[in-house]
């Protein structure tokens, strides 16, 4: 809660966790329907493992390209938003993650 002028203020927080674990769920679940899809048994299951492992490797892949982002907002940094916003439209350059990725660690005076 926020103080305001004397007045407790309620800051809606934000769930990612629940988020991603929606997002998730029904990636899942187009991967288990296109999977149903198939001919054949073997054709279906072997189609189910190659498109989970995909699934799997895009969301670690994800995880570690917005390590600075995420490592920003649990320290509360006061430029979260700019942060976000250089990995987003610049991380996939090195220079732009790993500069991201500085900026999120640096303590800054409040």
């Amino acid at each position: 809660m926020t103080q305001i002028r004397g007045a407790a203020v309620a800051r809606p927080t934000r769930n990612w966790g629940r988020i991603a674990l929606y997002i998730t769920g029904a990636v899942f679940l187009l991967i288990a329907l296109l999977a149903l899809a198939s001919d054949s048994p073997v054709q279906a299951s072997a189609a189910l493992l190659a498109m989970l492992g995909w699934a799997i490797g895009l969301l670690l892949g994800a995880v570690v390209y917005f390590i600075p982002s995420i490592i920003a907002s649990k320290k509360k940094h006061p430029h979260v938003l700019p942060i976000v916003l250089l990995n987003l439209f610049l991380g996939w350059a090195i220079l732009g993650w790993v500069g991201a990725l500085i900026w999120a660690v640096i303590d800054v005076k409040r």
